[in-house]
């Protein structure tokens, strides 16, 4: 490792004799250059002194007492209270410069400040006595003076000067140029033994990192092991965005769990992607969704499945994601739940991605009529769904009964407002299918007079016959009556004979009052 610079300058003593050569001649040199003193052809003129570095400690009295607060300027520290700090602009460095020469008892020439003020003074602070003003004891000022001197001139014999001087410089120059070249050789011996001893630290601590991190590894295994599926998944989430060793070896593993059988809770991992709106997280989770469908193992979080979650959380994306992995049982049961929940927003957005959602039969029943057969009156809820797909009334369920008989048979005794929110969308001529036995003439009664009461009573299973019905409607049987007489009058002219005294009426089956004979009469 040591080369021949190291052997011929460093060692046998040759680098302390150089430095000790270096330092002779240096004196030798400055000897000779300052024995030009010695000739005294003498002039004199004026010559300023090299700048020397000096403070100015000032108390913070002082200056409050001879300049007030201008060299200060207020500094808020909290309420009620104010520090003064020093100035740094050109009006007050130039005051400052002034008082210091005057101070000194020299010219502004021979004073130069430091080009930045410590603006900050010397604990403990003080009233001063101005506002809430507080000057600390003492403020630090840097600057440079330098002096005005008389200079003697000495001429003396340049060339043994200069002679002098060159050999001295000579030998200098010699005996440092010899001194570098042992120094730089001492320099990189020490380099390679210090190189040296850093590998092998080096070695020695990689080592120890390497067991280090396989201990920390085989805990890391451990722990993934002992825990269930869930707290796996929230493991994964605190550590998936991390960088260092350990989180990225944690991530790896717990991964490995899911080829080895143990994986994790892939729909609780991906609420936590929800919750902090990591695509990646997101990602990751919809890869291990069961069965390649979102929601056909039903997951939920807080009563809420996970497309409500994504809805909810307005992430765009997210919910982009989510519906492509949708099938139609996945949006029946997230619609269902949202029902149940009066979940608005999701089935909003629900509509926006299926518009046919209150259409299609869920278990033989649309959503509507889930709600109903549920027997639990809730008008807001209805008239939601209604808003949401006007249409959706008159859509038979599986069985062949309408949305209204549905109603009608729970809600007849408990909750006439709900019949009547549906009747308000109804078509009368339809709802008189579900009814087949009853007589003709008495289905075109109700509908000839919108009669939605009699319907109800129908549709609820209540017999009535058409004359039950004249009966009930006295005020209509007479207007018919009536009518068909003006009718008859001018229709059977040549009945006119018998005299209209003899006319009687009777119902037939299609509820018309039709005219007979009595000779008796």
């Amino acid at each position: 490792m040591k080369d021949k610079n190291y052997i011929q300058y460093v060692e046998h003593g040759r680098l302390e004799a150089n430095k000790q050569n270096v330092q002779y001649w240096y004196q030798r040199w400055s000897k000779a250059y300052q024995s030009k003193n010695n000739y005294k052809s003498t002039k004199t003129h004026s010559v300023y002194g090299p700048w020397q570095p000096s403070n100015w400690l000032v108390s913070g009295d002082e200056i409050l007492s001879t300049k007030g607060l201008s060299w200060w300027y207020g500094v808020h520290w909290k309420a009620g209270r104010t520090g003064q700090h020093m100035k740094n602009d050109e009006v007050t460095r130039e005051s400052i410069r002034q008082t210091i020469a005057g101070k000194l008892g020299c010219s502004t020439d021979c004073i130069i400040l430091d080009p930045q003020i410590n603006a900050r003074g010397n604990t403990p602070t003080n009233h001063t006595g101005i506002g809430d003003a507080r000057m600390f004891s003492s403020y630090n000022i840097g600057y440079q003076y330098r002096t005005l001197e008389v200079k003697t001139e000495t001429y003396f014999d340049q060339a043994k000067y200069d002679a002098d001087v060159k050999y001295c410089q000579g030998q200098y120059d010699y005996y440092n140029e010899a001194l570098n070249k042992g120094e730089q050789a001492k320099k990189h011996y020490e380099t390679l033994v210090a190189k040296q001893k850093q590998e092998e630290l080096i070695a020695k601590q990689k080592q120890e990192a390497l067991l280090k991190q396989q201990k920390e590894e085989k805990a890391i295994i451990d722990n993934i092991k002992s825990i269930d599926v869930k707290e796996r998944a929230l493991l994964l989430s605190k550590v998936f965005s991390k960088t260092d060793v350990n989180s990225k070896f944690t991530v790896n593993e717990i991964k490995k769990t899911c080829n080895g059988g143990g994986g994790f809770d892939a729909g609780y991992l991906c609420y936590l992607a929800i919750l902090e709106g990591n695509d990646s997280l997101f990602d990751l989770s919809l890869q291990h969704i069961a069965g390649g469908s979102f929601i056909s193992h039903i997951y939920t979080v807080n009563e809420k499945t996970l497309l409500q979650h994504i809805i909810n959380s307005n992430n765009q994306s997210f919910l982009q994601k989510a519906l492509s992995k949708c099938n139609d049982t996945d949006i029946s049961t997230v619609s269902i739940c949202s029902l149940e929940q009066n979940d608005i927003q999701t089935l909003n957005k629900l509509i926006e991605f299926q518009p046919e959602l209150f259409q299609k039969k869920y278990s033989g029943f649309t959503i509507l009529q889930q709600v109903l057969n549920k027997g639990v009156v809730n008008i807001p809820l209805i008239e939601q769904i209604i808003t949401l797909d006007n249409d959706l009334s008159n859509v038979l369920a599986a069985n062949g009964e309408s949305t209204f008989k549905i109603a009608v048979k729970i809600f007849k005794n408990t909750s006439p407002e709900t019949i009547k929110l549906i009747s308000n969308h109804i078509d009368i001529k339809n709802e008189l299918e579900q009814l087949p036995d009853i007589e003709l003439g008495l289905k075109e009664k109700i509908l000839e007079k919108s009669d939605i009461d009699v319907l109800i009573r129908l549709l609820a299973g209540e017999e009535i016959s058409l004359e039950q019905y004249m009966l009930e409607n006295l005020e209509l049987a007479e207007e018919n009556v009536d009518v068909q007489i003006d009718d008859l009058l001018f229709e059977n002219a040549n009945d006119l004979d018998k005299g209209i005294g003899n006319v009687q009426y009777k119902l037939n089956e299609m509820g018309e009052y039709i005219p007979f004979y009595d000779d008796n009469i």
